[in-house]
């Protein structure tokens, strides 16, 4: 099979996409997640984490054919994400060939599937699995499935800019994180509806025309640099903190490149007044003790060591072994890595709600 939808080549392209993918699963507990390419009876696996190459191969090439959850996929989805049990009983899966061939030695339990992207009669979807014992997939994870869609829509081959950017609009255009995709220069090339805020009196960014920058209108002010480096060859993600009003507002700077060689900057900031997730968001969803969260609430609020020991009470000691717990959860390497992965995922997510957290990062400059 020659798929119609393929990756980039070069870093944007299958990297981009495993990294996105390995996030993903990560953060939110999935034992697997897979970029999943159908055109026709024909399938392969594009990109995937905690998915074997054996295991891989065999799902594209027999068990998909037999997969109750691809073929109730229903048509038309648009920008929504489901979970597999919406689509089959659970009653009918257990007595499936898939469940039995598939799904059970491979100790996986709950689905969930978002669309990517389309063209012609192929289709891109990001399907995610929890592992047998796990619970099943709440609202949050719908919606972080929908945000993470959005991204890799970008990062696929399309026509042009314009139509991985309306493939983002379809997916995420009404996630109520704000999102905007940046040309290096500020030039907006789109956004969503929640990006507005951003912009409106009183928010963190200026935006006259398609060119956004930050309230002072510089264009050598540090946003101006931030992007400008996110866009560089070999950039990685990181936060920034968008200058508004007493508290900076954390934003994620996630650079993509496209294969006509343009690169471009997926810029996801947390609502204003608002700075990170609260504690229990926070354990709910990457399914933290309670302990490993409020390290990780503090972490995103730029508090160092000392001062997260002095907050909660605890011994240095005890709280570097929450910090390796918390790494390993996260499969993060450092506490900026972790640091990028947390406000990730709560950007999707929507839960940021504690108004009262300490300053954010300084304008281009990743915590730690």
């Amino acid at each position: 099979m020659e798929p119609q939808i393929v990756a980039e080549d070069g870093p944007g392209g299958i990297a981009a996409i495993q990294a996105c993918i390995a996030d993903l699963a990560a953060g939110l507990g999935f034992r697997a997640a897979f970029l999943l390419i159908r055109a026709g009876r024909d399938a392969s696996v594009l990109a995937a984490c905690g998915l074997t190459e054996d295991a891989a191969a065999a799902y594209a090439t027999h068990w998909h054919r037999l997969d109750p959850w691809v073929a109730a996929l229903p048509a038309g989805r648009g920008s929504r994400a489901l979970r597999g049990e919406e689509l089959v009983a659970p009653r009918l899966l257990r007595q499936s060939s898939f469940h039995a061939g598939w799904l059970a030695p491979n100790g996986f339990g709950y689905a969930g599937f978002a669309d990517v992207a389309a063209s012609g009669g192929t289709t891109a979807l990001l399907y995610v699995l929890r592992g047998a014992e796990a619970k099943p997939l709440a609202r949050q994870d719908l919606l972080v499935l929908r945000a993470v869609a959005g991204a890799l829509g970008l990062v696929v081959r399309r026509s042009d800019l314009s139509a991985g950017a309306a493939a983002a609009a379809e997916v995420i255009g009404r996630a109520p994180t704000p999102v905007v995709l940046l040309l290096p220069d500020g030039t907006a090339i789109w956004s969503n509806s929640a990006a507005e805020s951003l912009w409106a009196p009183g928010g963190p960014l200026r935006r006259v025309g398609r060119r956004v920058t930050d309230r002072s209108g510089n264009p050598a002010s540090g946003f101006a640099r931030a992007l400008a480096s996110a866009a560089a060859p070999g950039a990685k993600p990181h936060i920034i903190g968008l200058a508004g009003g007493a508290t900076p507002i954390p934003a994620r700077l996630q650079p993509v490149q496209l294969g006509s060689g343009r690169t471009v900057v997926l810029l996801a900031a947390a609502v204003p007044a608002n700075g990170v997730p609260t504690v229990e968001a926070v354990a709910a969803t990457l399914g933290l003790t309670r302990a490993q969260a409020e390290v990780a609430v503090l972490l995103c609020r730029g508090l160092e060591t000392a001062a997260i020991s002095e907050r909660i009470g605890i011994s240095q000691h005890t709280l570097n072994g929450h910090l390796r717990d918390l790494y390993a959860r996260l499969r993060a390497a450092n506490r900026v890595q972790a640091v990028v992965r947390l406000l990730g995922a709560s950007a999707a997510l929507s839960v940021f709600s504690d108004a009262e957290a300490p300053p954010a990062p300084a304008e281009g400059h990743a915590p730690g």
